[in-house]
């Protein structure tokens, strides 16, 4: 019997520094979860941005192939008929 207890005497110890250590990793599992939510927040809105950006970009290209193409056609307007 006395052999028995002293085998679960560090018991308490061990469960007190478990449950430490559980708050510990839960606390820090909510901190992590703040930074993914926070990262995940500045990752939409720069794609946003980015996919603005290249909207605009291509209108500007496509006004200036429009622009382009109708410069094009009033110079062989413009030229002699053979």
């Amino acid at each position: 019997m006395q052999s028995r207890l002293r085998e679960l005497e560090p018991l308490p110890e061990l469960l007190r520094s478990s449950e430490l250590r559980h708050q510990q990793m839960t606390e820090e599992l909510s901190q992590f979860k703040q930074f993914h939510d926070r990262d995940m927040r500045l990752i939409d809105d720069l794609t946003a941005k980015v996919i603005i950006v290249l909207i605009v970009y291509y209108r500007l290209i496509s006004h200036l192939c429009v622009i382009r193409i109708f410069k094009t056609l009033r110079l062989r307007d413009r030229w002699p008929k053979r």
